[in-house]
């Protein structure tokens, strides 16, 4: 079979003039043969027909097409391409009465052939049946929809205004067919009036706010707002560069970047509040954490009279965010800044790093005034360093002091039960405690009611020390309630277990 048709091409390259014959020349166009198929593409050519005849063959092929199932998508593709490009006189004055069953009928090879040729016809907009355009929008093929979608360029701007919402919304979640017409059809509005421009450049930036894009689809969308909407994206309003900041698209992120860093830090600050910054500070994309770095760097004031929001930074998973507001803090923040309640936010963080700068701050700017405040504050961190940095304040800031020791239960139960942990800080309490239980009665109590349940729980080598310390209360008041009793020289806890 292959070498037959090979043959007969060699015969019909020898004699070319027998494309001439409008049938013959028909019934080729018809077959699907790719050497055949390709020497027709390369041969024909727009002069070798009149009007007259380019609609005869335009005609004759669109009637033998109806009723033909063999016809693939792609034959028809290439059918239409051929004859858009050497029969386009014919196109222009064929009878739409011809076109209409192929772009109704219900296999899709029509509707590809249809519709192609449907774009070049002179017919207008209106003119165009309802019914057959929601048979191309409804179609199964993304092709036949992409090309219904650039039946639109028959319209005005002005009628093609009415279509912005779809347009935008196919830019986005159309195939990608779909999305080159709707793009294609945008930059048609953009040409035609600056004011469609602007309304274009807030359609896509809301769309991006709100959509997760492919790799593709975002650099689509670059590459079209540089292209066609310079002019928006250079007189960028802070609420729309706000949009592209935040959009769900890195390469939309990328172009904020170009238009934050088209205006000198030192001019008039962006009308952003702290804590959109702060917002931007933990951004994903590089670019644009680096310039809230150096943005804060210029404007420090934000952070200077701020009540110290942005300490959260010091948190950041970003090292270079959090380098630069440890060094901000170290470098920019004296005495005048650090208040007891900043510098305990710092202590009172559970990195690591972060409760040593805390523990530095507090050594540097310590106000003797404020020593109880620290006191109570830092007690209530679960962190194990804290609760020891906080048995250095026991003595000048509790001793003797009723209402501070009771306050303090909750820290001292943390501190005494940890299991094989903290015992530094254990064996401080533990010591503070036996001196302050003659404070008053109420502590007394609260002191006596602490050793009975750790007596409960303690493993055996802390049990010496603890009823040691419960002997000392016993002397302290003969009636106190307490978990042992003295026979002798013995020493038993309330489960006989002798000491």
């Amino acid at each position: 079979m292959a070498e037959a048709q090979h043959f007969a091409l060699a015969a019909l390259k020898q004699q070319p003039s027998l494309l001439t014959q409008l049938d013959f020349l028909c019934s080729l166009l018809m077959i699907e043969q790719a050497e055949l198929n390709l020497w027709l593409a390369e041969t024909l050519q727009p002069t070798d027909f009149n009007q007259v005849e380019q609609t005869e063959i335009v005609s004759s092929l669109c009637t033998r097409l109806e009723p033909y199932d063999a016809l693939t998508r792609r034959h028809a593709k290439w059918l239409a391409i051929v004859l858009i490009r050497c029969m386009n006189k014919g196109i222009q004055h064929l009878d739409f009465m011809i076109l209409k069953p192929l772009a109704m009928a219900k296999h899709e090879a029509q509707q590809v052939f249809a519709c192609r040729l449907l774009v070049e016809h002179p017919i207008s907009y209106v003119d165009i049946p309802p019914e057959l355009l929601a048979a191309l929008h409804q179609s199964e093929n993304v092709g036949v929809r992409a090309r219904a979608l650039l039946l639109l360029k028959k319209q005005n701007a002005h009628e093609l205004i009415a279509q912005l919402d779809n347009l935008l919304e196919l830019s986005f979640t159309g195939a990608p067919e779909e999305r080159e017409v709707a793009l294609e059809l945008l930059l048609k509005l953009i040409i035609a009036n600056n004011k469609n421009a602007a309304a274009i450049f807030e359609g896509i930036l809301q769309k991006l706010a709100s959509n997760q894009l492919g790799d593709e689809q975002q650099l689509e969308l670059k590459n079209f707002i540089t292209l066609n909407l310079q002019p928006q994206l250079a007189t960028v309003t802070a609420d729309q560069l706000w949009l592209l900041l935040n959009a769900k698209s890195s390469q939309a992120q990328l172009l904020a970047v170009t238009a934050l860093n088209s205006r000198d830090l030192n001019s008039a600050p962006w009308p952003y509040h702290l804590k959109q910054w702060l917002q931007l500070a933990q951004s994903p994309t590089q670019a644009i954490r680096q310039y809230c770095i150096n943005y804060l760097s210029v404007h420090k004031s934000l952070l200077l009279t701020s009540q110290g929001d942005f300490l959260s930074l010091l948190e950041s998973n970003w090292p270079e965010v959090q380098a630069f507001i440890f060094a901000f803090c170290r470098n920019e923040m004296d005495q005048n800044h650090w208040s007891p309640d900043l510098i305990v936010t710092v202590c009172d963080s559970n990195n690591p790093s972060v409760q040593t700068f805390g523990r530095e701050l507090l050594q540097t700017f310590f106000e003797q005034s404020q020593g109880k405040n620290y006191l109570i504050k830092l007690s209530q961190h679960p962190s194990e360093n804290v609760e020891l940095f906080v048995t250095n304040l026991l003595s000048e800031y509790a001793a003797n002091d009723e209402a501070t020791l009771l306050k303090l239960q909750p820290y001292f139960t943390s501190v005494l039960t940890r299991v094989n942990r903290g015992r530094l800080a254990k064996d401080r309490v533990m010591a503070f405690l036996q001196q302050q239980a003659q404070c008053s009665t109420a502590v007394l109590n609260m002191v006596a009611t602490l050793f009975t349940r750790l007596s409960l729980t303690q493993v055996q080598k802390d049990k010496a020390v603890l009823l040691k310390a419960m002997l000392q209360l016993r002397k302290t008041d003969p009636n106190l309630a307490l978990p042992i009793s003295v026979l002798g020289n013995t020493v038993t806890t309330s489960s006989n277990s002798p000491v």
